[in-house]
Parts: structure tokens; sequence; C-alpha cells
């Protein structure tokens, strides 16, 4: 069917595609707003861009089990759809979809296997990836389980399925795409699988109803940008110990979050990773020095910002002695550390960034080891530098804490 071939044919009501249609052109019912069911045939395999836009009486679609590409806002504005029907549920998972105008879910909101509503999906043994988009806004599935053979979940693939309650991840998967399961609010328990290596930005967006203990698996060295953000349901969470990058806003908003576990692999968390997790009140660590060498790009970074208490292998930290291998204490390292009394700064020290001792508001002592070269400076190429006189320990607390916080420091 060529591209236009129904452009604007108000006085259609049904459409049957007949079993040798292959291709439905772009914009080939497009605006045919008296529409109110289409059956796509077992031959066809593309639908093209806009192929059903604007079909606003369209309520009911049934795809055929040989569609391999929707295109670009295939089924957009077609706002009165109630029902999708399918007969191979396979089939379905592999369908490429263009964005998520593409999937008539985005508005029908229910799939139906041969007639029956799927409410508790299982994906088939035969899948390997669940394509982007697969099962967006379809707010009648309660539960999902992944099979054992899905390696990858596509982006989107479960956004806004608000109906869902619990989700299993199978122990192949490896991707979890970007907002994989943001804005199902309804879900309550998900059990990440042993083998997943990254969750994608804003991946469990919006997930509010997810409550109690969340545990990254060591398998997991990445989590993206926003990937648990406003899951304020969250109290504790256990971040693996191969885990290198927690993204910008990762866990922003997780009000109900009050313990942090964060693994001896992390080298990056991003800006506002912690950001309104104002319950928060331990950090737990299991490795000082890997902790020294994390780059926080900035205070919202630090969970230590709201938590007020570092523990060391579960021994809460105040005398904090920095190890010997560390040479740089980084910016924001220990800020917001108000359980902090002292601070011993070992001899090989010799840089120490903005910030990092911002908001100590117990800290009352800080010897360093090696107190002389020392300048200070708000540049971080360090001109216009001062020296500082660092042979007072309680002035020196005065001094990390209160009057060049946001300095940089060097030791020349």
């Amino acid at each position: 069917i060529g591209n236009d071939a129904f452009y604007k044919c108000s006085g259609l009501t049904s459409v049957t595609i007949g079993e040798n249609v292959q291709t439905i052109g772009n914009d080939a019912f497009y605006k045919c707003s008296g529409l109110t069911s289409v059956t796509i045939g077992e031959n066809v395999q593309t639908i093209g861009n806009d192929a059903f836009y604007k079909c606003s009486g369209l309520t009911s679609v049934t795809i055929g089990e040989n569609v391999q590409t929707i295109g670009y806002r295939a089924f957009d504005d077609c706002s009165g759809l109630e029902k999708v029907t399918i007969s191979n549920l396979s089939a379905w998972c592999k369908i490429d979809f263009e964005d998520y105008a593409s999937n008539p879910l985005y508005y029908a909101c229910h799939l139906y296997l041969n007639n029956e509503e799927i409410k508790d999906l299982v994906i088939p043994t035969d899948i390997t990836e669940i394509k982007q988009y697969a099962f967006s806004c379809c707010s009648g599935l309660t539960s999902v389980t992944i099979g054992e053979n899905v390696q990858t979940i596509g982006n989107d693939a479960f956004y806004k399925c608000s109906g869902l309650t619990s989700v299993t991840i199978g122990e192949n998967v490896q991707t979890i795409g970007s907002s994989a399961f943001s804005v199902c609010s309804g879900l309550t328990s998900v059990t990440i699988g042993e083998n997943v290596q990254t969750i994608g930005e804003w991946a469990f967006y919006g997930c509010s109803g997810i409550t109690g203990e969340l545990k990254i698996p060591n398998s997991v060295t990445s989590i993206g940008s926003s990937a648990f953000s406003v899951c304020s349901g969250l109290t504790s969470v256990t971040i693996g110990e191969n885990v290198q990058t927690i993204g910008s806003s990762a866990f922003y908003y997780c009000s109900g979050l009050t313990s942090v576990t964060i693994g001896d692999s992390v080298q990056t968390i991003g800006d506002h990773a912690f950001n309104s997790c104002s319950r928060l009140e331990k950090v737990t660590i299991s490795n000082l020095s890997a902790w020294c060498k994390i780059d926080f790009e900035g205070s919202y970074s630090n969970p230590l910002y709201y938590a007020d208490h570092l523990y060391l292998n579960n021994e809460e930290i105040k005398d904090l002695v920095i190890p010997t291998d560390i040479t740089e204490i980084k910016r924001c390292a220990f800020c917001g550390f108000r359980g902090l009394t002292s601070v011993t700064i070992g001899e090989n020290v010799q840089t120490i960034g903005d910030y990092a001792f911002s908001g100590c508001s117990g800290l009352t002592r800080v010897i360093f080891k090696n107190p002389t070269g020392w300048k200070v400076s708000t540049k971080e190429d360090m001109t216009d530098s001062e020296p500082v006189d660092l042979g007072n320990p309680e002035q020196n607390a005065k001094y990390l804490k209160n009057t060049y916080y946001n300095y940089y420091w060097k030791r020349y």
C-alpha cells in the first residue's frame, strides 16, 4: 500500500490488510478519523511513518506476526485506542519500534494475546532482546518475568507500565536500557539479575512504589544518570563491588533513603547523585583509600552531605587518618561529614581539592604530618596562591571547614 494511499479518507470505518500486502507506506491512512478498527495481515513486514497518524476514532488494532518495523509516529494521536491484539508474543518482542508513538500501546494500554489480555507477562525463551518501546505504557501488565535467554532490555521497553507491581530480571540480562522501567509507579518489587552490567539512565526513574533495600549486584559497572531518581520508597542502597560510575542525579530525591553502602571500585559520582536524600543517616565503605580517590562532581554527589556519618566496615569514623598511599584528597571527599572530629593528613598528601572538608561542623583538630610548603588558591591552576601556616591543629580545622573550605590546596 503506497504512501498517502488513503490520506484523509475520513469515511473509512474499518480496514483489513490482505495477506499479500507486505508494506504499508508512509501516511497511508493519515487522518482517517472515521476508522474504528484495523487488522494488519500476516505478511505485512513494514508499517511506514505516520501510517495511522491522527486516526482519532481508532479503538482496536490487530498486528500480524510478521511485522518487523513500525515507523515514526505510526499511531500518534490515536487517542481513542483501547486494545492491541497479537497472535505471537515472540514476534511482538522482536518488532523495531522507531519511537514511542510507533507502538499503538502508547494509547491503548492493553495488550491481548489471542483475545486474552496479558497481565502476567513471561518473556518467551527464544527472545534474547526486548526491543525499545516494546511494552511501553502497557498499564494492564501487573508482573513481568524476563526469560533466562534475554540479554538486553531495550530503552523505554516498559516505560510507564503503571499497573506493574513486580519485575524479575533474568540471570543472563546484561543491559537494562534507558528509561526501561521509568515511571512504573506501581512497582513494589525488583530483582536485578547477577549478570547485569549496565543500568541505563532513567531506568527506574519515578518508581516510587519500590520499598526497602536495593542491592546493585557486583556484576554492574555503571549506574546511569537519574537511574533511581525519585524512588522515594527506598530505605537503603548497596552499590556492588564493581560499580565504577554513578551518574548524575542517580538517586536524586530518594527521600526515604537512610543508608548507602558504596563499593570499592566507584571512581566517579555525578552531580546531584544524592541531592534531596535528606533522611540519609549513614554511609558505609570498606576501603578508605578507595573513598579518597572518588571524583565527586559536586557537594550533592556525596551522600555524606546529608548522612553526616561515615562507617568503615561498620565502625564509625570520628578520628580520620588519611591512608599513606593517598597523595590527593579529592574535592568534596568529606563534604558534610559532621560526625568527624579530627583528621590526620599524612606526609604523602600533596593536594586537597576544594570543598573537601566543607560542612564538617564537628571538626576541631587537623594535623598535617608535613605542614610546610602549603599554599591555597581559589583557582585550580593555583595562580594567585598564598602560603598558609599549618602548625596549629585547631586553626587548621577552621581553615579547612571555614576560611579556605572552597579553596584548592597544594604542597610545594
